[in-house]
């Protein structure tokens, strides 16, 4: 009986390997996710705990975290940060919580991915043999994606409270641009004093 359990626990692990190896593949070959900066994590509390800050985000970067947690601000907060995560790549971003008489705040967000530097040429083929037939320099261009968010939070009852946020995402590579928009959902509801849920 043991001997089986542990056949199915291996053949079980052997297909999750196989299916994570070929979804990293096809990420790969896909040249990445639209947005995917948005993922990177922000404000030095919250990566120090490895980004589990849904359940208690509870300052201005709740806006990029959970917007719920915009409802346990209590005065006026900014939180900046930047980060060079490569060469000629930076991370930044900026949020400024605004608490209201009636309960609700609102926050204002920026997050950048920022990257500069990379050569340009301008390339001529043979059309006889499809081959390079003159490289010459161009310059240089830069890769800039940005997303500015405008997000609102507030206790609904003694233990639960609910947010929402948009932003506008830009993306600037070269001469070319495009941009959409998403719409953020979050909410929090506390256990008692030692536990809290988060959502999002």
């Amino acid at each position: 009986m043991r001997c089986a359990r542990a056949l199915v626990l291996a053949q079980t692990m052997a297909r999750a390997c196989v299916f994570m190896g070929l979804a990293a593949a096809a990420y790969g070959q896909a040249g990445g996710t639209p947005g995917a900066f948005l993922s990177y994590g922000v404000g030095g509390r919250a990566l120090a705990m490895g980004g589990a800050y849904y359940a208690i985000s509870d300052d201005a970067s709740a806006a990029y975290w959970n917007p719920a947690g915009l409802s346990q601000v209590q005065r006026k907060e900014v939180t900046t940060m930047q980060a060079t995560l490569f060469q000629q790549t930076k991370l930044t971003y900026f949020s400024f919580a605004y608490p209201t008489k009636s309960g609700s705040t609102f926050a204002l967000s920026m997050t950048q991915l920022a990257s500069s530097g990379f050569e340009q040429v301008d390339l001529v083929l043979n059309p006889a043999t499809n081959e390079p037939a003159t490289v010459t320099p161009g310059g240089s261009f830069s890769d800039q994606q940005q997303a500015m968010g405008l997000s609102w939070g507030k206790n609904v009852t003694e233990t639960v409270s609910f947010g929402m946020g948009v932003k506008q995402v830009t993306r600037k590579l070269g001469g070319s641009s495009d941009n959409f928009k998403t719409l953020d959902i979050g909410a929090m509801k506390s256990m008692g004093n030692a536990y809290r849920l988060g959502f999002g």
